[in-house]
């Protein structure tokens, strides 16, 4: 029987201010602390000095297969000493080290490399380790989070977290769409239409102009914070339209419209003729969601448009709003 052990617990206050578009986003670190397990360190602490993470350790025993990291981000809502838990997700750090493909965790941990002893693969040997004068660059901020105060808590474990909340399968987590409204622009559309029906999505519209290269789609997810009647932005994110429905290379958005075709008329690439288009019946599959989104509930805006967004340039073409509910 597998028992579980906690290494360490560490907690990180973070800030994410958006800059400008050519520098992304800026992290500042505001504060850390920890408590770690006796048996496996003699000591480990974690300072914040001038914006960077400082790290020492003095492990007892060697880190092997099995070791494992929770990390669980959340925002502060707005005017409250409260975080909400916008995702969580388990991963086995001696693969996420040794793994060729490249996510985010591995982003972080090649970066720290420039400024540790770190070894790069497993088993670790027991021994002194550091990390001096970290910083998160903005590459290594995902583009949709949306700017605000966040806190990470990571725990590092061995056998299976004990956890009230404990995720279920993959396979077991669905979205169950609640309702929807929507507004266009009637030279570019005669008529459409978005309803939600028996928890599937549907949608029909008769397009009077091309859809040609430039026409973009801003997204705004939301979610719902607990015993409130609002909705906090999570994050936002703008993709040009044509180019993602052309790109061989995958991705959320590449997913959801491929999904899309299925239950639908639409065209697979640019431009996209006048006519009458419709969707179908339309489900979010377990396989559509991100594996780190928390259940809850949850709101999408999408505004459609040419130009430069919420400037004098735009020409906003179509918006809607979507709720629904994130289950496991």
């Amino acid at each position: 029987m597998k028992v579980f052990i906690q290494c360490i617990s560490i907690i990180i206050l973070t800030c994410s201010c958006n800059v400008q578009d050519v520098l992304g986003s800026n992290v500042i670190f505001q504060s850390g602390e920890c408590k770690y397990n006796p048996e496996i360190f003699h000591n480990f602490t974690i300072r914040v000095v001038n914006n960077t993470v400082n790290l020492e350790m003095i492990t007892k025993r060697t880190f092997d297969r099995g070791f494992k990291a929770h990390v669980d981000f959340s925002i502060s809502l707005s005017k409250t000493n409260r975080y909400q838990r916008v995702f969580a997700h388990t991963v086995d750090v001696c693969s996420v080290t040794r793994a060729l493909k490249k996510n985010i965790f591995k982003a972080w941990f090649q970066s720290m490399l420039d400024h540790s002893n770190f070894m790069y693969n497993c088993p670790v040997v027991a021994g002194h380790y550091f990390l001096r004068n970290w910083k998160v660059d903005s590459q290594l901020v995902p583009q949709y989070l949306y700017a605000g105060n966040y806190r990470v808590i990571a725990h590092f474990f061995y056998g299976k977290l004990k956890s009230k909340n404990e995720e279920t399968a993959l396979d077991e987590r669905r979205v169950e769409f609640l309702s929807s409204n929507s507004s266009f622009n009637p030279k570019y559309y005669k008529s459409f239409s978005l309803s939600v029906s028996k928890r599937t999505l549907n949608m029909n519209m008769e397009l009077l102009l091309p859809i040609q290269r430039g026409f973009r789609a801003h997204f705004d997810y939301q979610l719902r914070l607990a015993n409130a009647k609002t909705y906090q932005t999570l994050f936002s994110h703008n993709i040009d339209v044509c180019a993602t429905v052309s790109n061989v290379k995958g991705g959320l958005f590449k997913s959801w419209f491929k999904s899309m075709t299925e239950k639908s008329n639409f065209m697979l690439n640019c431009p996209v003729v006048p006519g009458t288009y419709y969707l179908h019946d339309w489900e979010m599959g377990s396989s559509l969601t991100h594996q780190f989104l928390h259940p809850g509930e949850y709101r999408g805006r999408v505004n459609f448009f040419y130009g430069k967004y919420m400037t004098k340039s735009e020409i906003r073409v179509l918006s809607f709003t979507i709720d629904s509910i994130l289950c496991n």
